[in-house]
């Protein structure tokens, strides 16, 4: 694989799977994580510091579309706090659904 072609992702794809540090039965979404973290970084490296949040996440999807990484924006949850719902609820930025 040429350095100067790849990706940031195919290249700790690479690394990871060169070393195998962990095992993947203690580790099962090694792959994965580095190939997510990856994504991240590419995005970051080519669109730098500064930007709002949204774009990042809108380059972070494009990504996953492009990769065919199943995942979800703006996952609502409630929030429960003792025996009650709270009115406010939590969004997670993306959820990616990965399974074991």
């Amino acid at each position: 694989m040429d350095k100067t072609n790849a990706t940031d992702s195919q290249i700790y794809l690479k690394i990871i799977k060169s070393t195998q540090i962990y095992s993947q039965m203690n580790y099962p979404l090694q792959e994965e994580s580095y190939q997510v973290i990856g994504i991240c970084m590419e995005v970051h490296r080519i669109l730098g510091r500064g930007l709002l949040e949204i774009v990042y996440k809108d380059a972070i999807e494009y990504e996953f579309k492009k990769k065919s990484i199943p995942y979800e924006r703006e996952k609502k949850y409630e929030v429960e706090y003792k025996d009650i719902i709270l009115p406010h609820h939590f969004f997670l930025l993306i959820l990616l659904c990965l399974t074991i």
